[in-house]
């Protein structure tokens, strides 16, 4: 892992890091993964898609409340589906956090 004083962490890094805070804080939660790929079956190549467009990293529930995070490396910016999902999910009562560092994950579920 990298630190402050070299370079900013890698998105799968900080994935890491708030997968393991979470774990060791005993907070329910779960990697949402999303994504696409190709396979052949009875000599015919389909396109297979899983999960939603949008979906944060992490999705999870504290204290009675859902909850996603959307790991980032500094300097990047959410894609417009997730910006509309996070819209969703916080017009729905959940609470959504873009985090660039561990400390954010800890100041928004506190």
């Amino acid at each position: 892992m990298k630190t402050e004083k070299n370079q900013a962490l890698t998105e799968k890094d900080l994935l890491k890091q708030v997968m393991d805070y979470l774990a060791l804080h005993r907070i329910f939660h779960w990697r949402a993964n999303t994504g696409a790929f190709a396979k052949e079956y009875k000599g015919k190549r389909h396109f297979v898609r899983f999960g939603i467009a949008g979906v944060p990293d992490i999705l999870g529930c504290h204290r009675g409340r859902m909850f996603g995070i959307e790991c980032k490396k500094i300097g990047e910016e959410q894609s417009q589906k997730q910006r509309v999902f996070q819209s969703d999910l916080d017009a729905a009562g959940g609470k959504y956090v873009l985090c660039y560092k561990l400390e954010d994950v800890m100041e928004a579920l506190r």
